[in-house]
Formats: C-alpha cells, structure tokens, sequence
C-alpha cells in the first residue's frame, strides 16, 4: 500500500493520472484568479469589493503556501525538490508574504 507522502508526491508529479493534472489545472487557475484580483485592485472599487477581493486572495495564497510545503515534504529526496527552479519560483513568491505579514 501507498504511503501518505508518496500519494501526494504523486499528486505534484504524475502528470500522467488525472489526479496529477487536476492539480495543475487547479494551480494555474488560481495564479489566473490572482493575477486578475491584482488587475481590478488597480482601479477604483468599492471598499465592500477590496474586502471580498483580499479575502480571496488570502484563501488563493494560503493555498500556494500549502502546496510548496507539501510538495517539498513528500519530495524523496527534499533538497533535490528544494533547488528545482520550480521550487525556488515557488519559494520567492511566497516570501514577500512572510516578510510582511502586516498586510495578510
């Protein structure tokens, strides 16, 4: 039987199964969905709106930080997953949010 780790190690990188390309999918469609609330946060909106929009992307960011982590923790061989240039994309956009935590 599968153990836990290598179930979701799977998940990130089989992109032969479904399961592997549903998390793809997933992934490039938040970036999308956050990218977009980045657009509209440069117009003038409501103050109700900017509230739902953080919101959002605190959920959508929340997400990609759970993600990194539980890529690197099933990885096999951590380190090797670490320096992926994936991985370090991955890493320098979620820093800034560990830098400033005021702002989430």
């Amino acid at each position: 039987m599968e153990s836990t780790k290598s179930k979701i190690h799977h998940w990130f990188e089989g992109m032969d199964t479904l399961s592997g390309k549903i998390v793809d999918i997933v992934i490039v469609i938040l970036v999308f969905v956050v990218s977009a609330i980045f657009v509209i946060k440069t117009y003038p909106i409501s103050e109700e709106l900017l509230d739902v929009l953080n919101k959002i992307e605190h959920i959508i960011i929340t997400m990609f930080i759970i993600e990194y982590f539980l890529r690197i923790w099933s990885a096999p061989n951590r380190f090797r997953e670490a320096i992926k240039i994936y991985s370090i994309v991955d890493l320098i956009a979620i820093l800034p949010i560990f830098i400033d935590v005021n702002s989430y």
